[in-house]
């Protein structure tokens, strides 16, 4: 996979080549399942914050990194890597 660095941003951004976004969109339907928890009226915004944290803390998803006690430094390097490549990465002259 190529990482490509969004053209208006200097962060940690990046795109991947057009078969490495798709390959990465076919691993993420075989494996991934989303859920939606319906914001309560009674609950703030800022309390939803507190309630993603806690959900992250107690289910350990291996693809969240901020707040997850068991977060892979594996992954958590790899993302580092591809952000840094990106940081770096320039397009081929057309």
């Amino acid at each position: 996979m190529q990482p490509g660095a969004l053209p208006s941003s200097d962060s940690a951004n990046y795109g991947l080549e057009p078969d490495a976004d798709q390959r990465l969109t076919t691993w993420m339907h075989d494996r991934l399942t989303i859920a939606v928890w319906p914001l309560p009226t009674e609950l703030a915004l800022v309390d939803l914050k507190r309630v993603e944290k806690d959900v992250i803390r107690a289910w350990t998803p291996t693809v969240n990194i901020r707040e997850n006690p068991d977060r892979l430094r594996k992954l958590r390097d790899a993302r580092a890597i591809m952000a840094a490549d990106a940081r770096a990465w320039t397009p081929s002259p057309i």
